[in-house]
């Protein structure tokens, strides 16, 4: 279960809101009964600001592909500010930022 949030302003649908935990998490369900599956863990580190916060794998691909149009409403001049929101303290960070943190953690951002 997450502690925390992650919020992408995005252009067409709104805001879209993520999970987001304070620390490294493995997410106990199903899959360990079918396999090894990690998509459910918290287990991708993102830096915002003094914090660093853990998405789940399985969202990464969803927050890439958000941060894109965040960074690029931002370039126009518009608000894309992100909002990291955990232990009670939100923290704003760029989408450029987090484009470049995120950039070989999922599937789109690798290619794959």
């Amino acid at each position: 279960m997450s502690d925390g949030s992650m919020k992408v302003p995005t252009a067409r649908f709104g805001t879209k809101t993520f999970e987001a935990n304070s620390k490294p998490e493995v997410v106990k369900g199903w899959t360990e009964l079918f396999g090894n599956s990690t998509k459910n863990d918290f287990s991708i580190p993102l830096k915002a600001g003094d914090k660093t916060v853990y998405l789940k794998q399985e969202q990464v691909d969803a927050i890439f592909t958000a941060c894109i149009g965040a960074a690029a409403t931002e370039r126009a001049g518009g608000e894309g500010k992100i909002t990291i929101s955990v232990g009670g303290q939100d923290i704003k960070m760029n989408a450029d930022d987090a484009l470049a943190q995120l950039k070989g953690k999922g599937t789109i951002a690798t290619g794959r």
